[in-house]
């Protein structure tokens, strides 16, 4: 799976609350997943999408900026005066939009933050104004293997947020909105260089949960039990067969097995989210 960053919910659970990630899930980092999305809106230039990128990480790294719809408009106050970068804002709040907003004035596409900056509903004209690509296409909307870093995921009236990593087939991606490019699907940390490809130790043991497992979607097998730290080693096609033999690592309260599957004729070992496995 392919990381995503977003601005989500209040510390409350509601569209409003104090100041800052008091959380660590207001503004964050998870796994992709399917609204499922109006449209993709992609930058032509890769730099741009590289820099928006950036600018949501350190959005999502920084526990100064929560989550809150009637003070949305105090992370851009806040980031314009840091020269947008947003690691170093105090804080502050934002909701989905607001946050992209920011990121892609960061990002240097051209886009400027209004009075109340865009909303979910302004987005596509919006961000089809300044240059941006926009895809339509279901299949690739619904699917993390379409990822392209940088790229920003909308529905209308709902939600936003920005996918992080590259999938498997992003080129593919690329191609329907009309950007040549020779990017690959290489997974990228959050501070811009490559994610650990030193395998993990499992440190944990449960025979009970040993025996053979399908993947339910396409699924990342990495080199740890950690989305943020580890690098892919391969996608996983929906309907792997996967075998566990009772080892798995914890993950903010999520298990990851320690397995082997065979992918295209090769076999690798490594960790995959028990969230996307089911008995075989």
């Amino acid at each position: 799976m392919a990381r995503i960053g977003h601005a989500s919910i209040s510390e409350k659970g509601t569209i409003n609350g104090t100041k800052g990630d008091g959380t660590g899930r207001e503004v964050c980092i998870r796994e992709f997943y399917s609204k499922p999305w109006d449209f993709a809106a992609i930058h032509p230039n890769a730099t741009v999408r590289e820099k928006h990128a950036k600018a949501i990480e350190a959005a999502c790294k920084n526990d100064n900026i929560g989550y809150g719809q009637s003070d949305r408009n105090t992370l851009n106050t806040l980031a314009k005066a840091v020269g947008y970068d947003l690691s170093k804002v105090g804080k502050c709040n934002c909701d989905c939009s607001s946050l992209q907003n920011v990121a892609a004035v960061a990002s240097g596409s051209g886009a400027t933050y209004g009075s109340n900056g865009w909303t979910t509903s302004t987005m596509k004209s919006a961000l089809k104004a300044l240059g941006y690509k926009i895809v339509t296409d279901t299949t690739m909307l619904a699917s993390a293997a379409y990822c392209v870093r940088g790229a920003i995921y909308v529905k209308a009236s709902s939600h936003t947020m920005a996918a992080l990593d590259n999938g498997a087939k992003c080129a593919d991606m690329l191609k329907k909105a009309g950007i040549t490019t020779t990017e690959t699907a290489a997974p990228v940390s959050d501070s811009g260089s490559k994610l650990s490809t030193k395998l993990q130790s499992a440190e944990k043991l449960d025979k009970s949960i040993a025996g053979k497992y399908k993947t339910t979607t396409e699924l990342n097998l990495r080199y740890g039990a950690d989305s943020t730290k580890y690098a892919s080693m391969v996608v996983m096609p929906a309907g792997t067969s996967v075998q566990c033999y009772g080892y798995y690592n914890v993950t903010n309260g999520v298990k990851w097995y320690y397995v082997v599957a065979t992918v295209n004729g090769k076999k690798y070992t490594g960790f995959c989210s028990s969230k996307y496995l089911k008995k075989a």
